[in-house]
């Protein structure tokens, strides 16, 4: 980023790193700091960085897309609503698809609304289950009505 008068800041793009780029990227970062005009490394100055709160994910609510690939057997997809259930977290839709292994299944849930530390207790619980073939995928869903 540039910052000069009377154009304000300006942020250039180009190929990345590189030798050229690279010298050219430090001989910058120096020449900003020997002017005392440090904002580095994050553009703005350390003095403002304590307004700045972290982000309350463990707290944050939205709705979840979650894939879990299981041993397809009966009685699975049962017991994966009910660990669910158990901890309050309801779900929108399911769809389960079979796998090019026929011994399991792709289930993709999507949830209502649920704290994120509920869902990853939750998840926890799930993923110690014999009938787990691989890691939990979770995705957060943003939700557009509270942007």
């Amino acid at each position: 980023m540039v910052e000069g008068n009377p154009v304000g800041k300006i942020v250039y793009q180009g190929l990345g790193a590189g030798k050229g780029p690279t010298t050219s990227s430090i001989i910058s970062d120096l020449n900003s700091i020997l002017k005392g005009n440090v904002t580095l490394p994050f553009g703005f100055n350390y003095s403002d960085a304590k307004e700045f709160k972290m982000f309350d994910f463990d707290n944050h609510v939205c709705k979840f897309y979650l894939r879990l690939v299981v041993k397809d057997k009966p009685g699975v997809l049962s017991k994966i609503t009910s660990i669910l259930s158990k901890h309050k977290i309801s779900i929108q839709s399911v769809l389960q698809e079979p796998l090019d292994n026929p011994k399991n299944a792709n289930l993709v849930i999507i949830t209502h609304n649920a704290k994120e530390k509920d869902m990853r207790f939750t998840l926890n619980k799930i993923s110690k289950e014999k009938f787990m073939a691989k890691k939990i995928t979770m995705i957060r869903i943003r939700n557009e009505k509270k942007l």
